[in-house]
């Protein structure tokens, strides 16, 4: 890849408008979607991308056993606003935590059931391959 198209996956991903990609790379804009119709370079920018959220997903992970231990700090701290966000933000997360692993738990069965439906599939057309 050039040059710069190596700076503008950068700016990309710091900058918030293609305006200012472009700006930051010394390119037009016309140059930079030009760049983004490429399926090489697209392919790039995603990885970038994912990249990019999936240090940012590790950060939140890393401070999360700090925040709940902040919250908690907060049930009992004797400002009332304070505990009763944090009893708040609590319950909200818990439940949000429920329903994910539910969703999880369902998606597994569908994954389950789909995956036997092909196996049946897969048998029933060796059969009849088979008449």
């Amino acid at each position: 890849m050039s040059r710069t198209g190596e700076l503008l996956l950068v700016a990309l991903l710091r900058k918030p408008t293609v305006k200012d990609a472009a700006r930051e790379c010394g390119v037009t804009e016309r140059t930079v979607f030009r760049y983004l119709q490429d399926s090489k370079f697209q392919e790039r920018y995603k990885a970038a991308r994912r990249g990019a959220i999936d240090d940012a997903v590790r950060e939140l992970q890393g401070k999360s056993l700090q925040a709940v231990e902040t919250l908690a700090r907060n049930l009992t701290c004797g400002n009332a606003f304070a505990e009763n966000t944090a009893a708040q933000m609590i319950l909200a997360h818990a439940i949000k935590g429920v329903e994910l692993q539910d969703l999880q738990a369902e998606v597994e069965e569908i994954k389950r059931l789909l995956a036997a439906g092909e196996a049946a599939a897969g048998r029933k057309g060796l059969r009849e391959a088979g008449a």
